[in-house]
């Protein structure tokens, strides 16, 4: 796997690297499936950023899921809605779960630095990369409750590569979970 993102993106060479290591060690543990520690990718738009998620989720023959973080200024996309609100539902990452009877999708959410957040008249924070917070936590992700279905899902198994052109407006526990790679 390793060996063909290398040869199709060479100058990825750092994250190719960096998902290789995590294979083999997931492989020495003897996991049910690949565990691929969360990351965001980040550089300067059209390097191919992207183009590698997609080609990861190929390579490990598993579904993968795009979510425009642009184009999803709140977290419900992602983390999904409670029933009650007007367009309530599960989010993409599980959606991905359920239509296909993986557990070990790959969800791609690009951009994530240009998400914008959404404030109910109440106050409350829908904010994307603080949202994901949970679910970038193996521990957390593990037991996460979903808003829609109120039922705990195991979305531990789920790789996360998240894109961004620069830093700028990511908080430091985000950062924590999700570690840049340049």
């Amino acid at each position: 796997i390793a060996s063909a993102l290398h040869t199709e993106m060479p100058w990825m060479a750092p994250v190719t690297e960096r998902v290789w290591h995590d294979l083999r060690a997931s492989v020495r543990r003897g996991d049910a499936a690949p565990r691929i520690r969360p990351f965001l990718l980040v550089g300067p738009p059209g390097i191919g950023k992207s183009h590698w998620a997609r080609l990861l989720g190929s390579e490990l023959q598993v579904p993968t899921r795009v979510v425009e973080a642009p184009n999803e200024p709140a977290s419900f996309s992602v983390i999904g809605s409670q029933k009650g609100w007007r367009d309530a539902g599960p989010g993409k990452p599980l959606e991905s779960i359920l239509a296909s009877g993986t557990a070990n999708p790959v969800i791609v959410v690009d951009e994530i630095e240009k998400a914008g957040s959404v404030h109910s008249s109440r106050g409350q924070s829908y904010d994307l990369s603080e949202s994901l917070l949970p679910l970038l936590e193996r521990s957390t992700a593990a037991r996460w409750e979903c808003p829609y279905f109120r039922v705990k899902f195991d979305m531990s198994w789920i790789t996360w590569v998240l894109t961004a052109n620069s830093l700028r407006g990511l908080s430091a526990p985000f950062l924590s979970r999700c570690p840049p790679l340049e």
